[in-house]
């Protein structure tokens, strides 16, 4: 699986409309993704990043967001979540799913800006050919 294949799919993803409880996606990916066989999760030299796309308005599940995305954070030594909001996204909300104290929230105008991003994070990764990054 290469990064174009990473790529495609993010771009090729569709904004569904209506509730979704962020901490039963939290959960899911927890329990249903991360304990996936051949995953590297507890390798304590292998980074295991999860981005949160969202549009950062708890409409279900908000009582157990806070405690969902710890558990995310917590579940093994190199998890790292990072936070998008999209729209008018509420900065409190992404902060709960980074963490107070972990770093930065990201804002999104709009889903498009997704492009954007991966350019962004291409030409980063270009600029440090020295990190190892295989297709």
């Amino acid at each position: 699986m290469g990064a174009g294949f990473v790529e495609d799919t993010i771009m090729n993803l569709k904004q569904r409309s209506g509730a979704t409880s962020t901490s039963d996606a939290l959960k899911h990916v927890r329990e249903k993704v991360l304990t996936q066989a051949g995953n590297r999760l507890n390798d304590k030299d292998t980074a295991t990043i999860v981005f949160v796309v969202t549009d950062g308005k708890c409409n279900d599940g908000c009582n157990t967001l806070v405690s969902e995305a710890k558990k995310l954070r917590e579940a093994g030594p190199g998890v790292q979540v990072f936070a998008f909001g999209v729209g008018e996204a509420d900065c409190d909300e992404l902060e709960d799913i980074r963490g107070k104290d972990a770093g930065e929230v990201f804002g999104l105008p709009d889903y498009n800006f997704f492009e954007k991003l991966a350019v962004a994070v291409k030409e980063q990764m270009a600029k440090n050919s020295d990190v190892c990054v295989k297709n």
